[in-house]
């Protein structure tokens, strides 16, 4: 199977208001190369957060289902103090 495949895509226009577009338009030289690659990573952030709200509804849903019980409560406790020792730097 070949690495290098293309991902296929479609063009895609749409109207936004002039100030939405002036807003974007600022924003574009301090960190994307063009208006087209800030839209694409709008996209690509909501799509993303739709995902994790999805994933997120997902295990709530699971959590209702099967509660933890003292057993979980007390690991997720030495969890929590183990982190806090450790003193990370994320």
């Amino acid at each position: 199977m070949d690495s290098c495949m293309v991902t296929p895509v479609t063009q895609v226009a749409f109207q936004l208001p002039d100030e939405d577009l002036e807003a974007i338009d600022a924003l574009v030289p301090a960190k994307y190369p063009s208006r087209a690659e800030a839209l694409r990573s709008a996209v690509k952030m909501w799509l993303r957060h739709i995902e994790d709200q999805r994933i997120d509804s997902a295990l709530a849903a699971g959590y209702r289902l099967l509660p933890p019980g003292e057993e979980e409560h007390k690991w997720a406790e030495i969890s929590v103090e183990t982190l806090d020792k450790a003193q990370l730097d994320w």
